[in-house]
């Protein structure tokens, strides 16, 4: 392997760990000296596979987001693609969103098929077959991160809400490191907490919704004005599901009523079928 490549694998690596704000020093405790980190940052030599595995893991990053990140190119498609779903789906634009699906379903590659589904899931219910291999994939995935996040965010209404439970319930265990990582992957791990609560107040699993929704309310920071009002919101649906409709519908109606006054239409819209989804199903 030329030097180049060793550089590129070094660089791309101390950059996670800047990222990360980890000294050298850090990498100690699973049996990677300093010295050896430096050679590897500074392209002199290359780490064994299981030990870079171990040190991307110190930085809550798979294997693969690291190889992504060595060809910008391809991360750039992921990541453009993800985000084409996201604004497709809050603008209602369901034309894109199976363009998406039709531009990726295609290709046998595992990355092209669950970017697929993942549009697939904003605007139709997958089959049983597409739910079961999307189900496989989030199983195998052991460390979350924005690729990982953007799969589940767009699919977890399709997916068993036992699953759900147990993804988000390992994903929370975890969240004072994750809580580290950029805005980006923090704002994922939120719209992730928030729906999976939604799905948990909808299918009447009471603790569960009470504990994914403390955990919510906890993702909060000084001056975050989207996670407050989603928080008074969800509040506001989970009292109307399980201890008093009126007092439940008085609370997300002023969370609606809120969006509205600051111009978040698309989001205001968006709560506003949750909330639909939640008391048809109450009165069902």
């Amino acid at each position: 392997m030329s030097f180049m490549i060793y550089k590129k694998y070094g660089e791309i690596f101390k950059k996670l760990r800047v990222q990360h704000k980890l000294s050298l020093r850090d990498f100690e405790r699973i049996g990677l000296s300093k010295s050896t980190i430096s050679s590897f940052e500074n392209g002199k030599t290359l780490i064994s596979f299981d030990k870079l595995d171990l040190a991307l893991q110190e930085m809550h990053t798979t294997f693969r987001s690291y190889m992504l990140m060595l060809n910008n190119d391809e991360e750039d498609y992921w990541l453009n693609q993800f985000k084409k779903i996201e604004q497709a789906y809050f603008n209602k634009n369901f034309s894109l969103l199976k363009q998406v699906y039709l531009d990726n379903i295609e290709y046998d590659l595992e990355e092209n098929k669950v970017i697929a589904l993942s549009a697939k899931a904003c605007y139709s219910h997958l089959s049983p077959v597409e739910v079961s291999y999307i189900e496989t994939r989030l199983k195998s995935y052991h460390i979350w991160h924005s690729y990982e996040l953007y799969i589940l965010v767009n699919t977890l209404e399709e997916i068993d809400p036992r699953l759900l439970q147990d993804l988000v319930g390992q994903m929370l265990s975890q969240n004072e490191h994750y809580l580290k990582e950029i805005t980006e992957f923090r704002n994922l791990l939120i719209r992730v907490v928030l729906r999976a609560t939604l799905v948990m107040i909808r299918h009447g699993y009471r603790d569960d919704s009470e504990r994914f929704l403390k955990a919510f309310e906890g993702l909060t920071i000084v001056f975050d004005t989207y996670v407050r009002i989603s928080s008074l919101f969800v509040k506001g649906c989970w009292i109307y599901a399980f201890e008093n409709q009126i007092t439940g519908k008085k609370l997300t109606a002023r969370a609606l009523k809120i969006l509205s006054e600051i111009g978040a239409l698309e989001l205001r819209e968006v709560f506003q079928k949750d909330f639909e989804k939640i008391s048809n199903k109450s009165s069902a």
